[in-house]
């Protein structure tokens, strides 16, 4: 599975009690992405896929680039996707 990180819209919900929440759209089973305000490089945050499913996504230094970085690296979104695929690509550089 090869994400563009072109494809993958984000829009900014809430920025409240120290969280930016954001609705995700071009990203399969992914429809929302919760950030803590004060995140650095290699934190985690949280991402909400379909079925009630929440996972763990590191922090790139930009929501798109993380989310991305998620989607081709985690293990268990790419089960929930159904893709066998092995993308060894690393955005998190």
């Amino acid at each position: 599975m090869t994400i563009d990180t072109q494809e993958i819209k984000v829009t900014l919900v809430s920025a409240e009690h120290g969280f930016k929440d954001f609705d995700v759209a071009n990203l399969p089973n992914v429809h929302r992405a919760c950030v803590g305000q004060g995140i650095k490089k290699g934190d985690i945050f949280n991402v909400y896929c379909s079925n009630g499913v929440k996972l763990g996504a590191t922090w790139c230094g930009g929501i798109v680039q993380s989310l991305a970085n998620f989607a081709e690296t985690h293990a268990l979104y790419r089960q929930l996707c159904g893709t066998g695929e092995v993308v060894l690509t690393e955005l998190c550089n």
